[in-house]
């Protein structure tokens, strides 16, 4: 076995993925809030997989810090999305890769 596929053998074990609607439902092998196992989606479009994650996101994060819609909270969570290279679509209140 080759370097290449030792590496991606580590990394990608535990990665069980299925086709949605969507494109591809990905479950990681770490827990998110309330113990539940992260999730992440791979949408296809125009040839290519966004990742994104399910939408449910905000929501949990509100359970947890609150009121996530006051212009403070919306400016951080925009600059934590830039500083990690993702986009925030405040409109479906996703979390995207480019």
């Amino acid at each position: 076995m080759t370097v290449q596929k030792k590496i991606c053998a580590a990394f990608c074990e535990g990665l069980p993925v299925r086709e949605v609607p969507l494109g591809y439902a990905i479950k990681t092998p770490f827990n998110w809030l309330h113990r539940e196992p992260l999730v992440v989606f791979g949408e296809k479009s125009d040839g290519l997989v966004r990742m994104r994650d399910g939408g449910d996101t905000l929501a949990l994060l509100e359970d947890v810090a609150g009121d996530l819609t006051t212009e403070t909270k919306l400016d951080t969570m925009r600059q934590l999305a830039i500083e990690h290279g993702i986009a925030f679509d405040e409109e479906r209140s996703l979390f995207l890769s480019d």
